[in-house]
């Protein structure tokens, strides 16, 4: 049924793209109705006509056997040889069962457009009917909230000791306590005229990348333990078209993945000089393996050393907004627009499971650093903890007004920080 379920979700993301091609489609169908409805009225009519003819020849005889109605003449019944069963097969019959066929596809089409035109409050109700048979469960407890943005937060990370999280919105990059909530350093984008979607620690704690979101983006990095000092330096710039829309460092702290419009590329962090050309069409979403072979870029996975296809996966119709690796890099979980997580295998591209949780578009999704849990975060207000294994609910987080952008675990999984666009970032309960 899952698979079903994708391929009408593929049609639709077509008919989507294409909507004078299912304007067509709608305009064939009501037309081919018309006609088929005008050969079944004619072909009963037939029928009808034909009975009823029997049934008074046989009347009249029974008449006449009695004696009743001598003078009536007895109609001659002549057998309709459309309605018989034919030798051949004319070219009338092709010709129908032909519009009748294309008659088929074109209703499909046509209503596979409709649903289309419609597909985003459809997708809400069926995500809504799923999580409504999911079963209630515990809400986790607040243990700091941050209020220190003044506009949506776009995304946070956590500093490799858990001490710290740098966190942006539109505006710029704050740095600020993860113990207490308390403003730590501060600072704002060099390009004020452009937009910080981006921010993430480097595995070795020394610095932030920033990425700066523009026609022609860029990404900056900083020195962690002061970011508005004169020795931060930008490592891209003007490179970056499109985006950044996501980025990410690798394991060694050595590089920057960033994906965009201009594809999926790694970057020397030091030098800011392209290493390897990965992918070339638009992307939105990358992560890093944390054994560092391998980059998963929308839902493909690539090697890290050199850009080769490893393995693929097609199971979501929708744009895949975030990417999270389990920490023994054999899995990868998606979260997508169409309002679920998936769980695959990133040798093959095999599904697990599909989470089914959320009422709306799943925005941020994190593997916790146990492997055993994995956090998702969706337009539907709620940060949903659930076993990495199973997909079984357990902890549900109801307290923030508005989207979850971003989602993470803190370094010992203790904890996970969660972004809203009600300009807060919460620090709550994991475990």
């Amino acid at each position: 049924m899952e698979q079903i379920f994708q391929q009408v979700g593929q049609i639709y993301q077509f008919l989507q793209q294409n909507p004078v091609l299912g304007l067509f489609l709608f305009i064939a169908a009501i037309i081919t109705a018309v006609e088929a409805y005008h050969r079944v009225v004619k072909w009963l009519s037939k029928l009808a006509k034909r009975l009823f003819s029997k049934n008074q020849q046989n009347q009249i005889t029974t008449l006449q056997k009695y004696n009743y109605a001598p003078s009536l003449p007895v109609p001659t019944y002549q057998q309709n040889t459309n309605m018989s069963a034919p030798s051949s097969i004319s070219r009338r019959r092709v010709l129908g069962l032909s519009l009748l066929g294309l008659g088929t596809v074109a209703s499909l089409g046509g209503l596979s457009w409709l649903v289309a035109m419609y597909e985003p409050q459809l997708q809400n109700l069926v995500n809504r009917l799923r999580s409504a048979t999911t079963p209630e469960t515990p809400e986790g407890t607040t243990f700091v909230t941050y209020h220190g943005h003044k506009d949506a937060v776009v995304s946070l990370s956590w500093s490799p000791d858990g001490k710290q999280i740098a966190s942006t919105d539109p505006q710029g990059l704050q740095v600020w306590s993860a113990i207490n909530g308390q403003v730590e350093e501060y600072s704002t984008s060099k390009s004020n005229e452009k937009t910080t979607i981006i921010a993430s620690w480097s595995p070795n704690g020394k610095y932030i990348a920033t990425g700066i979101f523009g026609l022609f983006g860029e990404v900056q990095i900083w020195v962690a333990n002061f970011p508005g000092s004169s020795e931060s330096a930008t490592a891209v710039t003007g490179s970056i078209i499109l985006g950044p829309n996501s980025l990410v460092w690798s394991p060694n702290s050595k590089y920057i993945a960033t994906a965009s419009g201009a594809g999926t590329k790694i970057w020397d962090a030091a030098t800011g000089k392209e290493k390897v050309p990965i992918k070339s069409q638009a992307t939105f979403a990358v992560a890093w393996s944390p054994d560092g072979k391998y980059l998963a870029s929308d839902g493909e996975i690539l090697d890290s050393t050199n850009g080769k296809h490893i393995s693929s996966y097609r199971g979501h119709y929708k744009r895949i907004n975030s990417l999270g690796w389990s920490p023994d890099s054999k899995y990868v979980a998606s979260a997508c627009d169409d309002g679920t997580v998936r769980v695959w295998n990133m040798h093959d591209g095999q599904e697990l499971f599909t989470y089914h949780g959320h009422s709306n578009n799943v925005n941020s999704v994190a593997w916790s650093p146990n492997s055993t849990r994995i956090a998702s975060g969706s337009d539907d207000k709620t940060v949903q903890i659930w076993d990495a294994a199973t997909g079984k609910p357990i902890y549900t987080y109801k307290k923030h007004s508005k989207r979850i952008r971003s989602v993470a675990w803190s370094p010992d999984g203790t904890r996970i920080a969660s972004g809203s666009d009600d300009k807060t970032i919460q620090i709550w309960q994991a475990v």
